[in-house]
Parts: structure tokens; C-alpha cells; sequence
């Protein structure tokens, strides 16, 4: 298990660029379940105050198709 971290629900994790992606990242949104594993190549943060910035809305920012 010292090969993953917990995320926990409305924290996102992403994956670093790598040339196989292009000018785009690999992010989700944790909003199914309320703990997963994921590898510890992936970097994972929250948003600190969803009064301020909703994470649902974050994501559908990061979707934008520009």
C-alpha cells in the first residue's frame, strides 16, 4: 500500500505531463465515492473553500474544450 495515496471525495488528481499527452493534462474529480487509492506518481489537491470555488465547477473549467 506504500505505493498509493488516499484522495478523498471533491479532492482532484492529476497526472505530471508527459510527452504522450501533448498540451494536455490527465485530471479528476473525486465525486463518486468518498475515499479511492491512486498511485503516488499522481499529485492530488482540494480546493480550501468551497464557499468560494465549488469543485464541480472547477472541473467543468478544466473540460473546456479550448
Amino acid at each position: 500500500m506504500s505505493t498509493y495515496k488516499i484522495v478523498k471525495r471533491n479532492q482532484f488528481a492529476y497526472g505530471p505531463v508527459t510527452s504522450r499527452n501533448g498540451d494536455k493534462i490527465s485530471i479528476a474529480l473525486l465525486d463518486t465515492y468518498d475515499e479511492a487509492l491512486i498511485s503516488q506518481s499522481y499529485k492530488s489537491f482540494e480546493i480550501i473553500d468551497e464557499n468560494e470555488l465549488m469543485p464541480e465547477y472547477l472541473m467543468m473549467w478544466f473540460r473546456r474544450p479550448e
